[in-house]
């Protein structure tokens, strides 16, 4: 009787080994759609990329084809965080200069947020102030921290229309697009985009709303 019980505990501890496996999902651009046509929230999109027993099976390329598609920068961005850097291929150079216009310097709430675009140049970055040249002010890419957007909820997706540096040490920045109100978020998804292709092994976290 007790080799019984035995064998029976055994067999139930296999399968709730096997059951995990099983479910384990290789994630392409075809299942994440599929989730989001079946009405999948972005929520639940985003558990499921993150989930360990899963795998990515995407490429920067891919990530193109799902935002044209209109899936949610959020889900986007944990996307981006699952997919591994080529380990053998060389890194991509930047070109010697790009800029990012149409972005808003946000300040205090005593102060008025102020209008510029940034500038990058090698491992540089320059915030050009457009009405006061003596707010202009530089930070490295190299001494970033953490790179992250901020998303406001929408239906059917989160809308992200700031991009965030936390310095290791120095101040953090946040700058929004000046185009927020009218629903565009290109000016801080083409940073967002510059910085994980040039600078891929940059700590980028997770959107906050």
């Amino acid at each position: 009787m007790r080799h019984l019980l035995l064998s029976a505990l055994l067999g139930t501890a296999l399968l709730a080994l096997i059951a995990p496996a099983a479910a384990a999902e290789e994630l392409t651009v075809k299942s994440i759609s599929a989730a989001q046509q079946s009405g999948a929230t972005a929520d639940g999109i985003i558990a499921m990329i993150n989930s360990p027993a899963n795998t990515v099976a995407m490429t920067s390329d891919d990530i193109i084809t799902l935002r044209n598609a209109g899936v949610p920068e959020t889900v986007l961005a944990a996307i981006w965080a699952r997919i591994p850097a080529p380990a053998a291929a060389a890194p991509v150079a930047a070109p010697a200069e790009l800029v990012f216009d149409d972005l808003v310097l946000v300040t205090s709430f005593l102060t008025k947020h102020r209008e510029g675009r940034l500038v990058l140049q090698g491992d540089t970055f320059t915030w050009q102030d457009r009405d006061d040249p003596k707010q202009n002010f530089t930070f490295q890419v190299s001494g970033l921290e953490k790179v992250w957007f901020t998303c406001e909820a929408r239906t059917p997706d989160n809308f992200c229309y700031q991009i965030n540096f936390a310095i290791v040490r120095g101040e953090d920045y946040s700058f929004r697009d000046s185009h927020r109100k009218s629903g565009s978020n290109a000016s801080v998804t083409t940073v967002m985009e510059a910085l994980r292709t040039y600078f891929p092994r940059l700590a980028f976290g997770a959107p906050d709303a």
